[in-house]
């Protein structure tokens, strides 16, 4: 491709063509195939009812590609894409019977029907679901929408997170805060023989980045065994209390989003701050449950926690996380800290019911932590790329084994 010579500025120039290269690998599927995938990229545009939306199955290897329906104005295929390779490394990180995939529907979520764009979005990929795709509730998706999803395709196999009158595990019981509750739970007792990081729970101090539902279920978790909550920010600000942060005392608000939320803005007695300075709280553990990149190469050096965890899909870039592993700092990735998600879809496409499915979270998710955090210290290597190479070895012995 040849871009013209313009008078303008070197600098004006140069961010004008980082701009164009940001928008061809937004759209061109071609930049981000490899040998794992993806193996199908669906593109749907329903001109009547005006559902625009895409899915990518990445991986099904170890079974059919589950992922999460997202709805954002903002979405793009790359971004979807980002979200499937990681549902693949992660099902096969924690041995699941599941492949990798994710979808999502352009649109403000505040501005349309939710169950006329799903039922639509439904229709278009009908013929992959479920023996190629398995859907998954994300961002603005919920019970309702799963319970829409499965009705439309016919098949109650084809979504989880459905409501439990379906049979179904919807992520509204916490499954993503309580896998990665247990997720840092399993980190601490992993690392504190070879890292300075406190040796009990109870001795920790963590900030939480972003208080939604998967930010309220993992703060939740942790004071409830001890831990201590330092900080905790939101869209609109920080909160902190070096003493600790009663969890259940920050109000409840409707103002939020149309599944409420709680207002960290309305707390009385506690010291608030803008809200990018979570970042730079004085803490033992950072969470990270936001899906945007908050920690870059601009403010990485602010962090002062020893251990930070990833709760959404890559909140952290590539070279922010390769600054904090030289600084001794580990990182759980969202390939094992997110894999609640997961574990609760693979039971219940299995017909596994969410009391059992809770369990399964717990062992699944400790047995993975201590063996990535334990290998990750023994070789000097992040824990991300550790959890990749076991992900792809599982993978590449499945492949070997049909052939």
């Amino acid at each position: 491709m040849r871009i013209a010579q313009s008078e303008e500025s070197e600098p004006n120039h140069a961010i004008r063509i980082d701009k164009v290269v940001q928008v061809l690998e937004d759209v061109n599927v071609s930049s981000f195939l490899d040998k794992w995938g993806p193996s199908h990229v669906i593109q749907v545009y329903n001109p009547d009812e005006k559902v625009q939306g895409v899915l990518i199955i990445d991986n099904t290897t170890l079974g059919p590609g589950c992922g999460e329906i997202e709805i954002s104005s903002i979405i793009t295929p790359r971004d979807v894409f980002r979200r499937a390779r990681t549902m693949t490394w992660s099902c096969a990180l924690l041995d699941l019977d599941l492949g990798g995939a994710a979808a999502g529907i352009r649109a403000n979520p505040l501005e349309i029907d939710k169950d006329i764009a799903i039922r639509s979005f439904a229709r278009e990929i009908s013929p992959y679901v479920p023996d190629q795709y398995v859907a998954a509730p994300g961002a603005n998706i919920g019970q309702d929408e799963m319970k829409a999803f499965a009705e439309e395709v016919g098949d109650r196999q084809g979504a989880t997170g459905k409501p439990t009158g379906m049979g179904g595990i919807p992520h509204e019981l916490g499954a993503i805060g309580l896998g990665m509750g247990i997720a840092v739970e399993a980190t601490i007792e992993a690392a504190r023989s070879s890292v300075n990081i406190p040796q009990r729970i109870s001795e920790a101090r963590i900030a939480l980045q972003g208080f939604g539902r998967i930010g309220y279920t993992v703060a939740k978790y942790l004071s409830n065994i001890g831990a201590k909550i330092v900080a905790i920010s939101n869209d609109w600000c920080t909160i902190s209390n070096d003493k600790g942060i009663d969890i259940d005392s920050i109000p409840e608000s409707f103002s939020e989003g149309p599944s409420g939320g709680r207002s960290l803005d309305r707390c009385e007695d506690l010291k608030k701050l803008p809200k990018e300075d979570i970042t730079s709280i004085d803490c033992d553990i950072l969470i990270l449950s936001v899906g945007s990149k908050s920690i870059t190469e601009e403010n990485v050096n602010h962090i002062r926690a020893i251990l930070v965890v990833e709760g959404l899909n890559g909140p952290i870039r590539n070279l922010a996380e390769q600054i904090l592993h030289k600084k001794g700092v580990l990182v759980v990735p969202d390939i094992l800290a997110t894999a609640g998600a997961p574990i609760s879809s693979h039971a219940e496409f299995n017909g596994i019911r969410y009391e059992r499915a809770f369990s399964l979270i717990e062992i699944h998710l400790r047995e993975s932590a201590k063996e990535v955090i334990q290998q990750s210290i023994e070789q000097g290597i992040p824990p991300r790329r550790v959890a990749k190479e076991i992900a792809k070895e599982r993978i590449l012995q499945a492949m070997e084994a049909v052939r």
